[in-house]
């Protein structure tokens, strides 16, 4: 994403140029209405210890002539985005009782586990830009791996893409 012009099937997509010292990373999600979503995930580091300090998300929007932009929003509604290293997707939130609406549930998905274990991770609200750990994170645990996110199609079997590979 170097702000070039991408074009596939007579499509324009123009892709911003990333900024100066940008430490991010990027996940690309469908939204539970079929938008295209692209998830900045801005990361600090200090030494071994890395943690996300925010979240940006962009909406792809389709402009005249076939040519697409990438916008950033602030609100996906009833969406709960699910990011982390084996997949990332989108529910709707009122369909699952525990998800809340407009928010972006994350783990820690780097390959440097510290003595702490995983600790970045929990869910971040769009609406009000702050952080929430986990709350049942047993601490016995955290010489483990980092958690990943399973869609219970089971409860919902309307989601067709449950990070099929």
């Amino acid at each position: 994403m170097n702000g070039s012009l991408v074009s596939a099937f007579d499509e324009k997509i123009i892709i911003p140029p990333e900024e100066e010292g940008d430490n991010a990373f990027k996940y690309i999600v469908e939204s539970s209405d079929g938008e295209l979503l692209i998830v900045q995930r801005f990361i600090s580091t200090y030494g071994p210890y890395r943690w996300t300090t925010n979240f940006k998300v962009l909406k792809l929007r389709q402009h005249a002539n076939h040519v697409a932009r990438l916008v950033e929003v602030r609100n996906i509604g009833d969406d709960a985005l699910f990011l982390g290293d084996n997949c990332s997707m989108s529910v709707a939130a009122s369909r699952f009782p525990e998800c809340r609406p407009n928010s972006i549930y994350f783990t820690d998905d780097t390959i440097l586990y510290t003595l702490e274990g995983s600790i970045d991770m929990g869910i971040f609200s769009l609406e009000t830009g702050c952080f929430q750990p986990f709350d049942d994170m047993d601490p016995s645990h955290s010489d483990m791996p980092p958690p990943f996110f399973i869609l219970p199609t089971l409860v919902d079997n309307r989601v067709t893409h449950p990070c099929q590979y």
